[in-house]
């Protein structure tokens, strides 16, 4: 699939495909790989349409960035700052759905307290 998605050189299908290659990473449980196809993910211009896969890839994105920020070696600020970054984007999409977006917004939120220490509001957002 990948050199058929590559050949095409249509961005919104090489976006689609990284897309699920990091959700696929993710489940696993290959972070470095997930964090690579996110990345990949954002360098087209269909990574900013409004489109379930936002959802996902911002999601799964922000998963990834804390989980490598915990427990890889050398805290890397830099992958605490694009999951930050992945929390703001689902608070300004949760502005427009509650229902779709608030489970995916507080597990990130979660996941970001954990990420700087503070257990107890991880615990409380965990359990929300």
């Amino acid at each position: 699939l990948r050199s058929e998605a590559e050949s095409s050189h249509d961005s919104r299908w090489l976006h689609n495909f990284n897309v699920v290659k990091m959700s696929t990473a993710y489940w696993r449980g290959d972070c470095i790989a997930a964090e690579e196809h996110c990345h990949a993910a954002l360098t087209y211009p269909t990574a900013r349409m409004p489109t379930l896969l936002l959802i996902y890839r911002t999601f799964f994105g922000g998963l990834v960035a804390f989980q490598l920020y915990r427990h890889v070696d050398g805290k890397d600020d830099q992958r605490l700052k694009q999951g930050k970054q992945m929390v703001e984007r689902l608070e300004k999409l949760n502005e427009n759905s509650l229902a779709m977006y608030e489970n995916k917004l507080l597990m990130l939120k979660a996941e970001y307290c954990a990420s700087i220490g503070e257990h107890d509001s991880a615990q409380l957002l965990y359990k929300a």
